[in-house]
């Protein structure tokens, strides 16, 4: 019983790391994407 409760923590820690993976690749192809559009239409870039 052991080994299955070891096993469901492993695949949940992997799942976590995958997850955190593809969050962090979006954010950045979304940064990506957001700075292609300012470049393309300065007018629209936000002032700080």
């Amino acid at each position: 019983m052991d080994e299955v409760i070891t096993r469901i923590v492993d695949i949940e820690r992997q799942c976590s790391t995958d997850i955190k993976a593809v969050q962090l690749e979006y954010k950045n192809n979304i940064e990506a994407h957001k700075r292609f559009l300012e470049e393309k239409n300065p007018e629209n870039a936000p002032k700080c």
